[in-house]
């Protein structure tokens, strides 16, 4: 299980789409703040998304799997999302 800390990413420019794969569990504001990031793909093995974990995050459609942890976290935090 990999395993993203708390504001690992938080801030950065240069991201502008990120793939997970494996078991991953994305700890809180992870990736806040990251203002180019525009595509986060989250297959069904992201097991868990933290608070946050994506927050400030204006141009962000993420690309999730039906019945995922990550379409219930899209939905409870009005992020843009699409199935894939």
């Amino acid at each position: 299980m990999e395993v993203i800390g708390t504001y690992a990413f938080a801030g950065s420019k240069n991201l502008t789409e990120i793939t997970f794969q494996g078991g991953t569990e994305l700890e809180k504001q992870a990736f806040y703040g990251c203002d180019n990031l525009e595509k986060a793909y989250l297959p069904e093995s992201v097991v868990k998304i933290g608070d946050e974990a994506f927050g400030d995050c204006q141009y962000l459609t993420m690309y999730v799997r039906e019945n995922s942890a990550a379409l219930q976290y899209a939905r409870s935090e009005n992020i843009p999302f699409e199935l894939y």
